[in-house]
């Protein structure tokens, strides 16, 4: 009888020892649960203040919510090792089965290793169904967006300068008229005197021609010319005759 009850309760222990060797290998204790947990929905985690849920699907190698990137290692005996960047993780929600641990850290932690879910009836870790992480953004690591400097241009651009023209314009010339118009001589009209005309004709090379007076229409010295013409036509006649040949007679 004392044997028996010795050997149930070495029994126990053991069965406590493993229990407590299967749940303690990730740096905190984990907390079961019965039931379901997603990151929202009617089984939503209750993540702490200032983390936001991120859920993950069993077999699924990461996931990303917020800038932080939580990967998952999976491992033969059903165990999990996650880690994180740009945030840390403040609770890890593990569920296979029936049930699922909830693995709380405080602070809240980059990575950790061997989370299971609870064991199940025949004291099996069952595989990971999907997990739950509460993350939270590290605004300390997060790197600022760089601004993209502006590119100054490594040659100046260059500016067309203004043309000039070869060949300045050519300003047409106001023509000239080649000849000059002809000024009409203003005529001036022609006076006659009143009362006669007097003329006086000097005739040049002939000093011994006596000047001829014309007025009322009488020549002056007629009257003396007329013996010396007769006698210069009398001369000429005499001179014919003589200078005629005589006719022979028959």
């Amino acid at each position: 009888m004392k044997l028996r009850r010795f050997s149930a309760i070495a029994g126990a222990v053991a069965l406590t020892i493993g229990a407590v060797g299967a749940t303690s290998a990730a740096s905190v204790i984990p907390t079961f649960h019965e039931g379901n947990i997603t990151a929202s929905g009617t089984y939503a985690a209750d993540c702490p203040d200032g983390s936001e849920a991120l859920e993950i699907a069993g077999g699924a190698l990461s996931g990303t919510l917020g800038g932080v990137t939580v990967n998952v290692t999976y491992h033969a005996d059903n165990s999990i090792d996650f880690s994180a960047t740009g945030g840390t993780v403040a609770v890890a929600f593990v569920k296979g089965g029936e049930a699922y641990n909830e693995y709380a850290y405080s602070p809240s932690v980059t990575s950790d290793t061997d989370l299971v879910s609870p064991e199940n009836g025949g004291l099996n870790v069952p595989v990971v169904s999907h997990t739950v992480f509460c993350v939270e953004v590290d605004e300390q690591k997060t790197d600022p967006p760089t601004e993209e400097p502006t590119e100054e241009p490594s040659t100046p651009p260059t500016e067309e300068p203004t043309e000039e023209p070869s060949t300045p314009p050519t300003e047409e010339p106001t023509e000239e008229p080649s000849t000059p118009p002809t000024e009409e001589p203003t005529e001036e009209p022609t006076t006659t005197p009143t009362g006669g005309v007097e003329a006086e004709t000097d005739v040049p090379g002939d000093p011994t021609a006596p000047p001829t007076d014309v007025a009322g229409g009488t020549t002056n010295g007629s009257t003396d010319l007329l013996p010396i013409l007769f006698l210069v036509f009398g001369a000429i006649g005499l001179g014919a005759v003589a200078l005629t040949p005589a006719r022979p007679r028959r």
